[in-house]
């Protein structure tokens, strides 16, 4: 079987992007409990969780149809909204 570089260029780009669509992660920085820093990835979209001691803003990068997973973590973290 001959390998030449167009397939294999094809084989490694859908893995690529493959490994990008499953792999959602959620990532959080913080630095003394003074300002807490989460990306959150949904795939198609993301926002970033901005929290401080008293204050929380939520960034959405993303499509309306992934509002509900942002709705659900912030749900899970018993923040609530003031403000849209």
């Amino acid at each position: 079987m001959k390998i030449n570089f167009k397939n294999l260029l094809i084989v490694f780009l859908s893995a690529f992007f493959i490994f990008l669509l499953v792999n959602k992660k959620e990532n959080t920085y913080t630095n003394l409990d003074e300002l807490e820093i989460t990306y959150i990835d949904v795939g198609q979209g993301n926002a970033v969780l901005v929290k401080t001691k008293d204050k929380s803003l939520l960034i959405d990068g993303g499509n309306r149809s992934n509002s509900r997973y942002y709705y659900t973590y912030i749900k899970n973290k018993n923040l609530k909204k003031k403000a849209s």
